[in-house]
């Protein structure tokens, strides 16, 4: 398999820019779609339909082409090894670029954003200089092998409110500004950090690593918190409370319209445990009764990850400013987006800089 794909930012509305040729015909394939849209998960805001172009060459005794009379949809032989193969190529070229959207001059135009801190060439190779392009980026399959804390991890000084802010923004290098951004300077680029997508993400990774292993640790509550609900509404809890314990949420029943919350993930010790409540109640309430437990278990992932994260509006020490950045530099992959898709980082050149006070 070989083909493009453009990077998060190129999405569109519509999946019209999506093509599989197999054996050089344009066909249509539900593991395939639904492949690219595995891969592309976390980094497109919803909505959003990545741009693909694949050509899949496969020996023609492995498909069959009677499935439509256009003969434009096909059925697979080994329909899990071709998903598994798309989603494993994209992923790995996705996973191995910084997707950061870079500020760069048009001479004689607006301001415009492009994708790729470290820009990519037409085959995908990070360029001289980091500079930055919307060109498609170059897809190779990988070989037939490769396919087969503490509360809230930042901790908060009791003296902090007391601290001057002259002592407190710098961290360094990286300042923190209205209370939300984080700017830091890098060789060549300045870079500014939205605190809360930025933590969202490290958190949300934290917990996909610890629930491959196994459930997430708890922190049993001294009194158990009730929230009344409405009858249906207990019912939809208690029938998620296997997975919800799996998360390190423990319920129980506590009369006919209430929910004792007796435990909760170590993360989120400070969070208000009704409005968590109502929040993951909407989680469970959005999944279909159909939907593998998997798709549940994303989206609750994605509430313990946003509501244990630091706000837009709080303040922090220069000790977690450095605590956040270190743990965004020390991860095993390119830190873009939040779990929900949103951007975590712009990257401002200093070309760009240098341009625009006519310095170059």
């Amino acid at each position: 398999m070989t083909g493009f794909i453009a990077p998060p930012t190129e999405s569109r509305a519509s999946g019209r820019l999506q093509y599989v040729f197999l054996n050089g015909r344009f066909i249509q394939n539900r593991f395939i779609g639904a492949a690219i849209r595995e891969a592309y998960k976390g980094l497109l805001t919803v909505g959003r339909k990545p741009i693909v172009f694949l050509f899949i060459q496969v020996d023609p005794r492995e498909v069959d082409v009677n499935v439509h009379p256009t003969k434009i949809e096909v059925r697979f032989r080994d329909a899990q090894g071709i998903y598994l193969g798309v989603l494993n190529s994209l992923r790995s070229k996705l996973n191995s670029l910084d997707l950061r959207p870079e500020i760069r001059d048009i001479p004689g135009g607006p301001l415009r954003s492009a994708s790729g801190g470290a820009g990519f060439s037409r085959a995908g190779q990070a360029r001289p200089g980091g500079q930055a392009s919307s060109r498609p980026m170059r897809l190779e399959s990988p070989s037939p092998a490769s396919a087969a804390g503490s509360a809230r991890q930042i901790e908060m000084p009791p003296d902090f409110l007391a601290t001057p802010p002259s002592q407190r923004d710098i961290a360094g290098g990286a300042v923190q500004l209205h209370d939300a951004f984080i700017v830091e300077q890098q060789p060549n680029a300045i870079v500014i950090t939205d605190q809360h997508a930025l933590h969202e993400r490290i958190l949300y990774d934290q917990i996909r690593r610890r629930l491959a292993r196994a459930k997430l640790e708890s922190q049993r509550m001294l009194m158990p918190v009730t929230v009344e609900l409405a009858r249906d509404e207990v019912l939809t809890l208690l029938g998620s409370s296997e997975e919800l314990e799996r998360l390190g949420i423990g319920i129980e029943e506590f009369g006919s319209n209430v929910i004792a919350v007796q435990a909760l993930p170590a993360m989120l010790s400070h969070v208000d445990v009704k409005e968590f409540g109502g929040e993951l109640l909407a989680a469970i309430q959005d999944s279909s009764a159909g939907d593998p437990v998997e798709k549940l278990r994303e989206r609750l992932m994605q509430t313990i990850a946003c509501k244990g994260a630091v706000k837009a509006g709080e303040r922090l020490n220069p000790d977690e400013i450095r605590s956040l950045l270190r743990r965004r530099d020390d991860a095993e992959k390119p830190v873009n987006t939040c779990p929900h898709g949103r951007p975590v980082s712009l990257v401002l050149t200093l070309d760009y800089l240098e341009k625009h006070f006519k310095r170059t």
